[in-house]
């Protein structure tokens, strides 16, 4: 039924809003006024058929077998207190005209049943609710998990063919970007550095990058060439309007096009459209994989810019690396907002035993470690876990076999950043 009703409603324009913000879900819930169009069609059938078959007691009320109690639990369970609500008003209006008297204890003890079933829908919404908040992280995860095998990938396939004559791996300049982060809070200098990334790896000879609003404000974040002309660019314009990444093929590149622009890789957040401008580039490198591995790149850099600004905002402190601060800060919000609750796990050593950690840990979980003096900080985050979780895990790992002191463990909403 609610399938009918969206599609009538989708001929006026209307706009469900969104159940869930960005972190928490894409679902939408279904418009009130569905609702209320499905009580009364529900209402209309029942009365329909009460003239059908028994017209000297049309909403069965006197009759043995009485419906109404069942229909009330099943429509607030399904929709709520407001089509519970209404239900109620609509049946009992048509007892008033139906019927000589209305009996107010039976009204009563079936809205005394409504708010009960609401009791029941309100704990399961919030159970699916969490449920879904949970869903939407795991995905998150996953897709981490997913880029991070992708860059991993593309490594080794650039490894084969040329990193052995180069001074360095990609996944050394990755670390010293993160570096750069940690030392110095400057998103430009994020950006201008990847540039360089791109100068040494794919020949990226001019570019530059930008990031766009919902509002439509443009932002230069870095640029090695003049760019002033490239806000008003066709293709520029066409990658705003599609959000999406795409290069002229090499066969139309003597044609006369109005652009200066030969590629233009996206990358989409929640606030922000990031977009890297390529004027001038190998053209080897004009070709479909090479525009997904700089799209992995720009969104790392992406990422981290967006939490850098977050931290200097907030006065957050890097932990032990960018990416265990990330996901410690956004697991406390996830608690503030949702009381879905995490913990963090310090262990403590005299010698390294990141390996041995590593392989007692669940793939969704977090971990990182730092050095200070002559003592390890091994640092796990366990995602969507209890206190009694916590001691399991500790009962995993066993930390007297590995040598290991606990130094501390501390709810997600307990522990500072």
């Amino acid at each position: 039924m609610s399938f009918i009703f969206e599609k009538l409603l989708k001929k006026v324009n209307f706009n469900s809003k969104s159940k869930f913000n960005a972190l928490a879900s894409n679902k939408t819930e279904t418009p009130l006024i569905i609702i209320f169009l499905e009580v009364f069609v529900f209402t209309g059938f029942y009365v329909f058929i009460g003239f059908l078959f028994n017209k000297n007691d049309v909403l069965f009320i006197n009759s043995k077998t009485n419906p109404i109690p069942l229909l009330v639990l099943v429509i607030t369970l399904y929709y709520g207190i407001q089509a519970g609500l209404l239900l109620i008003f609509l049946i009992f209006g048509l007892n008033f005209f139906l019927y000589e008297n209305i009996d107010l204890r039976y009204l009563l003890w079936n809205i005394v049943l409504m708010l009960i079933a609401n009791e029941f829908n309100y704990y399961w919404q919030k159970k699916i609710d969490i449920a879904n908040i949970e869903l939407y992280t795991t995905k998150e995860a996953l897709e981490r998990l997913r880029k991070n095998f992708f860059l991993l990938n593309l490594s080794h396939k650039e490894l084969e063919n040329y990193y052995v004559r180069r001074k360095y791996s990609l996944r050394d300049m990755m670390s010293l970007l993160r570096q750069k982060a940690y030392s110095d809070i400057n998103i430009n200098i994020l950006f201008n550095f990847l540039l360089d990334i791109l100068y040494h790896h794919f020949t990226l000879k001019e570019g530059c990058i930008l990031r766009v609003d919902n509002d439509s404000n443009i932002d230069m974040l870095a640029s090695n060439t003049d760019c002033d002309d490239i806000k008003s660019d066709s293709l520029f314009m066409k990658a705003i309007e599609d959000k999406d990444s795409f290069y002229v093929p090499i066969t139309k590149l003597e044609d006369n096009l109005d652009t200066k622009i030969l590629a233009v890789v996206c990358y989409k957040t929640n606030a922000w459209l990031y977009i890297l401008c390529i004027k001038d580039i190998a053209f080897t490198y004009l070709q479909e994989e090479v525009m997904d591995y700089m799209r992995i790149l720009l969104g790392y850099v992406a990422e981290d810019a967006e939490f850098i600004e977050t931290a200097s905002k907030e006065g957050i402190n890097i932990v032990c690396s960018m990416d265990f601060t990330k996901e410690l800060f956004y697991s406390k919000k996830l608690y503030n907002d949702y009381n879905i609750e995490s913990y963090i796990c310090i262990l403590t050593s005299k010698s390294d035993k990141s390996l041995d950690i590593q392989v007692k840990i669940r793939g969704s979980d977090i971990f990182c470690f730092k050095k200070e003096d002559d003592t390890y900080y091994f640092y796990i985050l366990l995602y969507f876990t209890t206190r009694s979780g916590v001691n399991k895990f500790i009962e995993r790992l066993d930390t007297k076999e590995l040598g290991l002191e606990i130094h501390g463990i501390y709810s997600v909403s307990e522990y500072g950043l």
